[in-house]
Protein backbone atom coordinates (compact mmCIF):
# COMPACT_ATOMS: atom_id res chain seq x y z
CA UNK A 1 0.00 0.00 0.00
CA UNK A 2 1.19 3.23 -0.47
CA UNK A 3 1.61 5.08 2.74
CA UNK A 4 3.37 7.99 3.08
CA UNK A 5 3.85 10.38 6.48
CA UNK A 6 1.55 13.14 6.56
CA UNK A 7 2.86 16.21 8.91
CA UNK A 8 1.93 19.66 9.29
CA UNK A 9 4.74 22.11 9.54
CA UNK A 10 5.87 22.08 13.22
CA UNK A 11 5.22 25.28 15.23
CA UNK A 12 8.76 26.56 16.62
CA UNK A 13 9.03 29.05 19.64
CA UNK A 14 10.59 32.32 18.61
CA UNK A 15 14.33 32.98 19.53
CA UNK A 16 16.51 35.71 19.17
CA UNK A 17 17.89 37.11 16.36
CA UNK A 18 21.05 34.93 16.73
CA UNK A 19 19.98 31.31 17.13
CA UNK A 20 23.83 30.21 17.72
CA UNK A 21 26.88 32.06 18.01
CA UNK A 22 30.71 30.71 17.89
CA UNK A 23 33.64 32.74 18.81
CA UNK A 24 37.47 31.55 18.10
CA UNK A 25 36.35 28.17 17.86
CA UNK A 26 38.39 25.19 17.23
CA UNK A 27 36.71 21.73 17.26
CA UNK A 28 38.46 18.44 18.32
CA UNK A 29 39.25 16.03 20.83
CA UNK A 30 41.63 14.91 23.47
CA UNK A 31 43.05 11.27 24.39
CA UNK A 32 45.96 10.11 26.28
CA UNK A 33 47.74 11.49 23.56
CA UNK A 34 46.86 14.63 24.26
CA UNK A 35 44.56 17.36 22.26
CA UNK A 36 43.78 16.81 18.83
CA UNK A 37 42.81 19.50 16.50
CA UNK A 38 40.23 18.95 13.58
CA UNK A 39 38.85 22.00 12.34
CA UNK A 40 39.44 25.78 12.69
CA UNK A 41 36.23 27.64 12.67
CA UNK A 42 35.66 31.47 11.67
CA UNK A 43 33.55 33.31 13.95
CA UNK A 44 29.93 32.22 13.21
CA UNK A 45 26.49 33.39 13.90
CA UNK A 46 23.50 31.43 12.69
CA UNK A 47 20.08 33.97 12.06
CA UNK A 48 16.83 32.98 13.14
CA UNK A 49 14.80 31.11 10.55
CA UNK A 50 18.48 30.24 8.99
CA UNK A 51 19.14 27.06 6.92
CA UNK A 52 22.41 26.00 6.85
CA UNK A 53 24.50 22.94 5.44
CA UNK A 54 27.84 21.53 6.28
CA UNK A 55 29.05 19.78 3.55
CA UNK A 56 32.71 17.95 3.19
CA UNK A 57 33.88 14.63 3.11
CA UNK A 58 33.96 11.77 5.57
CA UNK A 59 36.14 11.90 8.32
CA UNK A 60 36.63 15.69 8.30
CA UNK A 61 35.08 16.65 11.61
CA UNK A 62 31.65 17.66 10.63
CA UNK A 63 30.03 15.12 13.06
CA UNK A 64 32.21 16.70 16.43
CA UNK A 65 32.07 20.15 14.99
CA UNK A 66 27.98 19.32 15.45
CA UNK A 67 28.79 18.00 19.02
CA UNK A 68 30.89 20.53 19.96
CA UNK A 69 28.77 23.48 19.32
CA UNK A 70 25.83 21.45 20.86
CA UNK A 71 28.08 21.18 23.90
CA UNK A 72 28.43 17.36 24.04
CA UNK A 73 32.00 17.41 23.50
CA UNK A 74 34.11 20.45 24.47
CA UNK A 75 35.87 22.72 22.25
CA UNK A 76 39.59 23.00 22.46
CA UNK A 77 39.43 26.49 22.28
CA UNK A 78 36.98 29.34 21.80
CA UNK A 79 33.09 29.58 23.00
CA UNK A 80 30.02 28.60 21.99
CA UNK A 81 26.71 30.62 23.17
CA UNK A 82 23.17 30.01 22.28
CA UNK A 83 20.91 32.29 21.43
CA UNK A 84 17.80 33.55 23.48
CA UNK A 85 14.77 31.13 24.16
CA UNK A 86 17.06 28.56 21.94
CA UNK A 87 14.94 25.00 22.40
CA UNK A 88 17.71 21.99 20.64
CA UNK A 89 16.59 19.14 18.96
CA UNK A 90 18.95 16.99 18.03
CA UNK A 91 18.57 14.02 15.40
CA UNK A 92 21.77 11.86 15.14
CA UNK A 93 22.70 9.07 12.28
CA UNK A 94 23.80 6.33 15.46
CA UNK A 95 19.88 6.33 17.02
CA UNK A 96 22.06 6.07 19.99
CA UNK A 97 18.70 7.17 22.47
CA UNK A 98 16.55 4.43 21.46
CA UNK A 99 16.09 1.67 24.10
CA UNK A 100 15.46 -1.99 22.18
CA UNK A 101 13.36 -3.01 25.18
CA UNK A 102 10.66 -0.06 24.82
CA UNK A 103 7.62 -0.46 22.77
CA UNK A 104 7.38 2.17 19.79
CA UNK A 105 4.43 4.04 21.89
CA UNK A 106 6.42 3.93 25.51
CA UNK A 107 9.81 5.13 23.65
CA UNK A 108 7.24 8.31 22.27
CA UNK A 109 5.82 8.76 26.04
CA UNK A 110 8.91 8.89 27.71
CA UNK A 111 9.33 11.92 25.62
CA UNK A 112 6.01 13.24 26.16
CA UNK A 113 3.71 12.20 28.82
CA UNK A 114 0.06 12.39 26.78
CA UNK A 115 -2.86 10.68 26.25
CA UNK A 116 -2.65 7.21 24.94
CA UNK A 117 -5.00 7.89 21.80
CA UNK A 118 -3.10 11.69 21.35
CA UNK A 119 0.13 9.16 20.98
CA UNK A 120 -1.35 7.08 18.55
CA UNK A 121 -2.66 9.50 16.15
CA UNK A 122 0.87 11.24 16.13
CA UNK A 123 2.79 7.71 16.19
CA UNK A 124 -0.12 7.29 12.82
CA UNK A 125 1.38 10.26 11.22
CA UNK A 126 4.88 8.56 10.73
CA UNK A 127 3.60 5.36 9.52
CA UNK A 128 3.23 3.53 12.85
CA UNK A 129 -0.75 1.86 12.58
CA UNK A 130 -2.72 -0.19 14.38
CA UNK A 131 -0.83 -2.95 16.17
CA UNK A 132 2.74 -1.46 15.03
CA UNK A 133 2.86 0.68 18.16
CA UNK A 134 3.21 -2.05 20.49
CA UNK A 135 6.36 -3.36 18.46
CA UNK A 136 9.70 -3.22 20.46
CA UNK A 137 12.32 -0.85 19.28
CA UNK A 138 14.55 -4.04 19.14
CA UNK A 139 12.98 -5.34 16.06
CA UNK A 140 12.16 -2.33 14.02
CA UNK A 141 13.81 -1.79 11.26
CA UNK A 142 16.26 0.90 10.52
CA UNK A 143 13.92 3.39 8.46
CA UNK A 144 11.43 2.44 11.69
CA UNK A 145 13.72 3.75 14.19
CA UNK A 146 14.53 6.92 11.77
CA UNK A 147 10.82 7.79 12.17
CA UNK A 148 10.63 7.26 15.65
CA UNK A 149 13.82 8.58 16.59
CA UNK A 150 12.02 11.88 14.22
CA UNK A 151 8.88 11.63 16.15
CA UNK A 152 10.41 12.27 19.27
CA UNK A 153 12.22 14.47 18.37
CA UNK A 154 9.44 16.90 16.67
CA UNK A 155 6.87 16.13 19.32
CA UNK A 156 9.17 18.51 21.42
CA UNK A 157 8.83 21.24 19.11
CA UNK A 158 12.29 22.71 18.78
CA UNK A 159 13.15 25.81 17.56
CA UNK A 160 16.81 24.88 16.52
CA UNK A 161 16.95 21.35 15.06
CA UNK A 162 20.59 19.89 14.13
CA UNK A 163 20.39 17.14 12.11
CA UNK A 164 23.48 14.93 11.42
CA UNK A 165 22.51 12.39 8.17
CA UNK A 166 18.86 12.35 8.86
CA UNK A 167 18.01 10.67 5.54
CA UNK A 168 20.36 7.44 5.99
CA UNK A 169 17.86 4.76 6.55
CA UNK A 170 14.91 6.53 4.86
CA UNK A 171 12.85 5.03 2.00
CA UNK A 172 11.53 7.67 -0.75
CA UNK A 173 8.05 7.91 1.05
CA UNK A 174 9.49 9.05 4.51
CA UNK A 175 12.57 11.01 2.71
CA UNK A 176 9.79 12.86 0.70
CA UNK A 177 8.15 13.43 3.95
CA UNK A 178 10.84 14.47 5.93
CA UNK A 179 11.85 17.42 2.65
CA UNK A 180 8.20 18.78 3.36
CA UNK A 181 8.22 18.84 7.11
CA UNK A 182 12.17 20.84 7.03
CA UNK A 183 11.12 23.29 4.32
CA UNK A 184 7.79 24.12 6.24
CA UNK A 185 9.98 24.54 9.43
CA UNK A 186 9.98 27.86 11.32
CA UNK A 187 12.82 27.39 13.18
CA UNK A 188 16.69 27.20 12.64
CA UNK A 189 18.17 24.18 11.05
CA UNK A 190 22.06 23.02 11.03
CA UNK A 191 22.35 20.11 8.89
CA UNK A 192 25.05 17.78 8.28
CA UNK A 193 24.53 15.03 4.98
CA UNK A 194 25.89 13.58 1.72
CA UNK A 195 22.35 13.75 0.54
CA UNK A 196 23.35 16.48 -2.09
CA UNK A 197 19.65 16.23 -3.29
CA UNK A 198 18.44 17.32 0.36
CA UNK A 199 21.12 19.73 0.75
CA UNK A 200 19.90 21.29 -2.74
CA UNK A 201 16.71 21.37 -1.87
CA UNK A 202 17.08 22.98 2.00
CA UNK A 203 19.93 24.54 2.65
CA UNK A 204 20.18 28.29 2.20
CA UNK A 205 24.27 28.95 3.27
CA UNK A 206 26.58 26.28 3.29
CA UNK A 207 29.65 25.22 5.53
CA UNK A 208 32.49 23.56 3.99
CA UNK A 209 34.52 21.31 5.94
CA UNK A 210 38.21 20.59 4.13
CA UNK A 211 41.36 20.71 4.99
CA UNK A 212 41.21 21.32 8.70
CA UNK A 213 39.50 24.89 7.82
CA UNK A 214 35.42 25.29 7.57
CA UNK A 215 34.59 28.29 5.01
CA UNK A 216 31.30 29.93 5.23
CA UNK A 217 29.37 29.83 1.97
CA UNK A 218 26.24 32.73 1.05
CA UNK A 219 24.35 30.52 -1.38
CA UNK A 220 23.20 27.51 -2.38
CA UNK A 221 24.49 23.77 -2.79
CA UNK A 222 24.13 24.62 -6.99
CA UNK A 223 25.81 27.77 -6.78
CA UNK A 224 28.72 26.57 -4.79
CA UNK A 225 29.10 23.51 -7.30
Amino acid sequence: SDRSISLSASAATRTGQATLTTYGLKVGYTDVGGPTELLTVPDLKLERGSRTGVIGDNGTGKTTLLKTVLGMVPPLDGSVRLGQNVKVGYYSQGLDALVDDDTVLDSLLEIKNMPFEEARTYLARFLFQGEDVFREVGVCSGGEKSRLSLARLLITQPNLLVLDEPTTHFDIPSREALEAVLKGYSGTILLVSHDRQLVSFLAESLLVVEDGTVTPFPGTFDEWV
